[in-house]
């Protein structure tokens, strides 16, 4: 099965996956980040989906502060394949307003390449698709 990134990155310049089932959320595809994110606003809206870990990840910002995350998991869908997945939980605020007054889209959260190496999805980026 495959998962376009075409439109997304032809739109946003970002490559986007929107979840097939209830909740309804914008992952960006991020293959520099190796942990998953779900951004505090998603994760405190939707107390009934994550489920929170007693573990904390400590992870490096874009400045080289270290930084402490709680962490929770979570069952996400795309197109008839489901995934458990642990998240880091942050607060990304600016940013996502940001990319909602640039380019009219609120994106949720990140898929790193933990995720993409445990699920064994493959990105073609010359047919711009993710093979699941």
């Amino acid at each position: 099965m495959t998962i376009s990134i075409a439109d997304s990155i032809n739109c946003v310049g970002l490559p986007i996956i929107v979840t097939t089932s209830y909740p309804y959320l914008n992952f960006l595809i991020d293959t520099g980040a190796n942990l998953n994110s779900i951004f505090d606003f998603v994760y405190e809206g939707l107390p009934d989906f994550f489920t929170p870990l007693e573990s904390k990840q400590s992870q490096y910002g874009i400045e080289g502060n270290e930084m402490s995350y709680s962490m929770a998991k979570a069952t996400i869908e795309f197109n008839d394949t489901k995934a458990e997945t642990a998240f880091s939980v942050m607060n990304a605020d600016r940013v996502v307003r940001r990319l909602q007054e640039d380019n009219g889209f609120q994106l949720h959260g990140i898929l790193g390449t933990q995720f993409l190496k445990d699920n064994k999805w493959i990105i073609d980026f010359g047919k711009l698709e993710i093979i699941t």
